[in-house]
């Protein structure tokens, strides 16, 4: 029997994940074990790497179709969609409105035709591994993306 995700919080933690973003339907795809089991707008995930298959981008400059060849492998934490978002997700709402959010949260890039891997738009170079990250979908605006806190100012940085 399938694994099935009706909770959205506690039940799946630490579950061992691969996010890519499915441009067909808008949103993030959550794969296990090699199964695409659930799709959502907000996805946050601990312990990340960013993987690429080379021959996958290669494909994909060669073709100039896309095709699914990169993601992000963790630990989920949660994830939600928007028709979801209620008081527990206030947070979260704040960060979207506010104006100030990009001053402690940076994001991650991919664009196959112009890198090889993920891109830290903190100085440019490849992302390295990040113990929390916070992917948005979806949203329509310059939020969407992959996002990391950036705690390398402050004193016990957890991020290099």
């Amino acid at each position: 029997m399938g694994m099935i995700l009706h909770n959205r919080l506690a039940k799946w933690r630490d579950i061992d994940v691969f996010v890519y973003r499915n441009l067909r339907y808008g949103c993030w795809s959550l794969r296990i074990k090699g199964k695409v089991m659930q799709h959502a707008h907000l996805v946050s995930m601990r312990d990340v790497t960013f993987k690429v298959s080379q021959a996958g981008r290669r494909r994909v400059v060669r073709d100039r179709k896309k095709n699914v060849h990169a993601g992000l492998q963790g630990k989920l934490i949660w994830y939600e969609n928007y028709l979801h978002l209620d008081k527990k997700h206030s947070e979260l709402l704040n960060f979207w409105t506010s104006d100030d959010w990009h001053d402690s949260w940076k994001r991650i890039s991919y664009d196959p035709y112009k890198h090889y891997d993920f891109i830290d738009s903190k100085d440019g170079s490849i992302a390295t591994p990040k113990r929390h990250i916070l992917m948005i979908e979806g949203w329509g605006s310059e939020k969407d993306g992959v996002w990391y806190k950036d705690y390398s100012e402050k004193k016990g940085s957890y991020d290099s």
